[in-house]
């Protein structure tokens, strides 16, 4: 048995990713930990689904980048402590750590000293994430700062983790091996997130027609998109109406764009729910909207719930992106036109008076997902994560298929290493990470006056429509 340690900034079962990581490794017979936020409520210590979950005492707050670093310098500080303390007693095979924040990476500092191996799942590409978030160009000493962090994180790590091709390219472009990235898709929880029906719910032109989005309520999510097209289908469609269930920051606006459209009646918040209640209201709507606006973010990225909407045999509307053709096509999904209300209005107008469409992308969609589904994703993760750690133990598997699995892959490497052996390390250890040329965000690297590192084209514009 090997144990695990994973640190996410985030609240633990609320983060899907990281759930589907933790009981994955748990269920295949390892010792997992994982170290996350608190809320109000929360038990600072639980098991969940065999994972053992330590809750620090911070939470998350939604605000200025002052409280962000405040938050992140919190936890990043409690977390290397705890994690310090735990590694002399647990002796820690692997550290997995889930971005943001990247630098969260060096918390495993001492465990990667002593001979763990650290692993970095990023969720997405941070300086793309800012520039969309707060309206900055490639060129600003923040990007810039996130940009460096961003691929000193990536260098320290043993492996890297990310969610798409994309953004594996994207870190390629930087400086990172291509070769250390492993790309393991958001896909759903197929254990939470499938069909309650034997057969789709569907609709009849003329009746009722109940439309379904989830997740963080954010402005660069498309809700006011959905909004003002729900307001265009209503006098064609006067049964259509939108259920949004999450939080966040637009949801104030959201409500009252729907009061001034006059369809308070037809964009219904419930808010943040209990997973079952989510799951009966994705079971009961007819069709899943997804509106995200298309920017150099989105396109790398896929949200999680279009695989929540397929794996639950939904008909999925929506915003055209390349990362998401690049898995889904014309007959898997209905596309239209990012932030254009009138284009998302004619999509779901289609294929309101074409059921026979949306049964259509519904098995199409499905016989794609088969190998983007968690139970094949589970094995690309687990061989990233644990190296030449057997991904199964006696017990999980039968005894023939953990022989040959042994036999295939090399013994974890680095070992664990004695106290004199891991001091000796750390001076090549943090030149290494600190001195690796470095591309940033258009490729092309150019020197950064005063220090030896490399920026890529930072002060370039990004292409418009592209990344």
């Amino acid at each position: 048995m090997s144990r695990i340690c994973i640190i996410r900034h985030y609240y633990y079962p609320e983060d899907p990713r990281s759930r589907r990581e933790a009981e994955a490794l748990a269920a295949a017979g390892h010792e997992v930990d994982i170290l996350a936020l608190r809320q109000a409520g929360e038990p600072a210590r639980e098991v969940i689904n065999g994972v053992n979950v330590r809750r620090l005492p911070v939470g998350h707050y939604r605000g200025t980048l002052f409280h962000y670093a405040y938050e992140y310098g919190a936890f990043f500080f409690l977390a290397f402590l705890i994690l310090t303390g735990r590694f002399f007693r647990r002796r820690y095979d692997v550290v997995q750590v889930n971005s943001l924040p990247d630098f969260l990476v060096f918390a495993a500092a001492p465990a990667k000293v002593f001979g763990a191996r650290v692993a970095l799942d990023m969720h997405e590409c941070t300086p793309e994430l800012f520039c969309t978030k707060y309206g900055a160009s490639p060129a600003h000493p923040v990007v810039r700062l996130l940009a460096w962090i961003e691929q000193r994180s990536l260098a320290f790590a043993d492996q890297v983790i990310t969610c798409t091709p994309q953004q594996r390219e994207v870190f390629a472009s930087r400086g990172t091996p291509a070769g250390k990235v492993a790309v393991v898709l958001n896909a759903a929880n197929s254990a939470i997130f499938k069909p309650r029906t034997p057969e789709p719910v569907m609709w009849e032109p003329g009746e009722r027609f109940r439309l379904v989005t989830h997740g963080l309520v954010v402005e660069r999510y498309g809700h006011e998109t959905m909004v003002r097209a729900v307001a265009l289908l209503a006098e064609q469609i006067p049964d259509v109406v939108l259920h949004v269930y999450g939080k966040g920051d637009y949801l104030p606006e959201m409500e009252a764009l729907a009061r001034k459209l006059g369809i308070e009646d037809k964009v219904i918040a419930h808010g943040f729910v209990a997973e079952d209640i989510l799951l009966d209201g994705i079971a009961r709507a007819h069709v899943g909207v997804i509106a995200a606006r298309r920017d150099s973010f989105r396109d790398l990225t896929h949200t999680q719930k279009m695989y929540e909407y397929v794996a639950m045999h939904k008909p999925v509307v929506i915003a055209e992106t390349p990362a998401v053709r690049t898995h889904f096509d014309d007959e898997c999904f209905q596309f239209f036109t990012s932030d254009d209300p009138e284009d998302l209005a004619r999509a779901l107008r289609e294929l309101y008076y074409n059921p026979a469409r949306a049964l259509d992308m519904i098995e199409a969609a499905s016989i794609r997902y088969r190998s983007y589904a968690w139970e094949e994703q589970r094995h690309v993760y687990c061989d990233a994560v644990l190296g030449g750690i057997p991904r199964y133990l006696p017990g999980a598997v039968e005894a023939e298929e953990q022989a040959a699995h042994v036999a295939a892959v090399p013994k974890l490497a680095p070992a664990l290493v004695t106290s004199q052996e891991a001091i000796a390390r750390v001076p090549s250890m943090v030149e290494r990470s600190l001195a690796r040329p470095f591309k940033d965000l258009n490729g092309a690297a150019q020197p950064v006056e005063g220090d030896g590192m490399y920026l890529a084209g930072m002060a370039g514009p990004v292409e418009e429509g592209g990344n």
